[in-house]
């Protein structure tokens, strides 16, 4: 994740999250600029002193919204790796977690008409496959 926070305004400005934790040199520079990168990076920034988040997209969200999408990133990678450990296609992997993880993330997720939750999770799910767990 790249976050910055604002003082003044006790805001985080937040451009990008990673769900690898892999830093380009560029990201690197922005780290030692005082931004933080990296999915682990979530619970980092909830010790930070701010009140709001203004997203990439989406409208300005309370500090509390970073514990809900860690969960969601945790709950994701986990059923990721269940799945695919049990030899799940990407296909099935895709409508079982999404099915699976929607009781307690799509109304959260999709407060907007821009971004469902049902719109974004199978890509979720593609990237934490090739991302996370085929590198592992």
């Amino acid at each position: 994740m790249l976050a910055k926070r604002h003082r003044a305004t006790n805001r985080l400005f937040v451009t990008s999250i990673s769900i690898t934790g892999r830093a380009t040199r560029s990201t690197r520079k922005a780290i030692r600029a005082g931004r933080t990168r990296g999915a682990g990076s979530l619970s980092a920034l909830e010790n930070l002193d701010f009140a709001q988040i203004i997203p990439g997209h989406g409208t300005v969200l309370p500090k509390s919204n970073l514990a809900f999408f860690r969960g969601y990133m945790a709950d994701l990678i986990a059923a990721v790796r269940k799945a695919a450990g049990e030899g799940a296609s990407l296909e099935e992997m895709q409508k079982k977690i999404s099915d699976d993880l929607a009781p307690k993330y799509e109304k959260g997720m999709s407060k907007y008409p821009i971004g469902q939750y049902r719109d974004r999770v199978g890509v979720n799910v593609e990237m934490v496959l090739k991302k996370v767990v085929k590198k592992a």
